[in-house]
């Protein structure tokens, strides 16, 4: 039942590689909801960092997590009733824990019926993520996995946090490396394009360019009256 109600497309991809503005602009372009599973992540690592305890240390992050309630849903996050904000989720402090409160196998098994929760609530929805379609709902109907050049994403975080220099971009290689490490690495979730997934390159294309492509897979899709497999 819950297959055939729920309609799903994941759009899973490393740090910087577009997939939250891709995802955006397809759920826009279908009138779905759009679910940003990095978003709890983020908000984890904040009532983390809140509580004072050392996000690099797993054994301090489920301290601190326990009794912890997340919620989720299009566009917003809370924990323990608590909004949290986009300026707070966006900060470098939060930014920088989240990475390695996302690689504690318990926050992860914690956050796993929340995710789940949310998308059946939203029924139609896109969700991004990096193992939304591998482990968070790996029975979508499109699973999509996008990538791009080491040197374009960092030069995309470096737009994105607006200061560019030479010495700025360097810093952002160094520091998508340690999260492509990180990422890839994990003992639960690891970064992983899914089995029959597309898989898109966004190198030197706009996110409008990139999430046209998916639509056009998506109508094929949707006259196949399957999943991409």
């Amino acid at each position: 039942m819950r297959r055939q109600k729920t309609v799903v497309i994941t759009i899973d991809g490393p740090s910087q590689s577009g997939k939250s503005t891709v995802a955006r602009l397809v759920a826009q372009a279908l009138g779905f909801a759009h679910l940003e599973t990095g978003a709890a992540y983020r908000a984890v690592a904040w009532a983390v960092l809140r509580k004072g305890a050392d996000p690099r240390k797993g054994e301090a992050v489920v301290d601190a997590i326990s009794g912890m309630e997340v919620a989720l849903g299009p566009g917003w996050v809370l924990v323990n009733g608590e909004p949290a904000s986009r300026r707070i989720l966006g900060s470098r402090e939060v930014e920088a824990a989240a990475p390695w409160v996302a690689a504690v196998p318990a926050v992860r098994k914690s956050l796993l019926p929340v995710f789940r929760k949310a998308i059946r609530e939203a029924e139609r929805v896109v969700v991004d993520g990096r193992d939304a379609g591998t482990v968070i709902w790996p029975w979508a109907q499109l699973k999509v996995f996008l990538t791009a050049g080491l040197e374009e994403r960092a030069m995309r975080m470096v737009a994105r946090r607006r200061t560019p220099s030479a010495s700025s971009v360097e810093a952002a290689l160094e520091d998508l490396k340690w999260r492509d490490r990180m990422d890839t690495r994990r003992r639960i979730g690891r970064l992983r394009p899914p089995p029959g997934g597309l898989v898109l390159d966004t190198g030197g294309r706009s996110p409008e360019d990139v999430a046209e492509a998916i639509l056009q897979v998506w109508k094929g899709v949707l006259s196949g009256g399957g999943t991409h497999e």
